[in-house]
């Protein structure tokens, strides 16, 4: 007896996302390459809660920058960067202080697009410091010096 063949059926093809914006993270791992400094992402997705979990609730990304010890990089946008901060001086201050006091650094790195009206946008980098002064965690934003023409 013969078989049936079944008609073919056409498959529907997603629709092709608009290409998003890299995350912050992915940003901040390119710059950290960009700079020739061997750097890892450290923060780590948990499929069950659905969300990224930082290493000692700060830390995206390690980085050896040259200087002594190691640079612990949050990645964030720049509008969410002051919160950042806030958390790290506020809630994560335990594991700050232990950071810090190991020979370490912290940074909090905030990404933006810029630019003049009607002219492109570029991507920007705010950094922002911790440290320790007088035995409390301290932040400050890092002054870029601009290269003379």
């Amino acid at each position: 007896m013969p078989t049936e063949k079944k008609p073919l059926v056409k498959k529907k093809w997603p629709k092709k996302k608009k290409p998003s914006a890299a995350r912050p993270g992915a940003r901040s791992l390119d710059q950290c390459r960009a700079n020739r400094w061997r750097a890892q992402v450290v923060e780590k997705w948990v499929v069950q809660a659905r969300r990224r979990i930082d290493l000692f609730g700060f830390i995206d990304i390690v980085a050896l920058d040259g200087h002594p010890g190691l640079l612990g990089i949050q990645a964030t946008t720049t509008s969410n960067a002051p919160a950042r901060v806030t958390k790290i001086l506020e809630e994560c201050t335990e594991a700050a202080l232990e950071w810090l006091t190991a020979g370490n650094r912290i940074e909090v790195w905030g990404w933006a697009k810029r630019g003049l009206k009607d002219k492109r946008k570029l991507w920007t980098l705010k950094r922002y410091s911790v440290t320790i002064v007088d035995g409390k965690l301290h932040a400050e934003a890092i002054v870029e010096e601009e290269e003379p023409e």
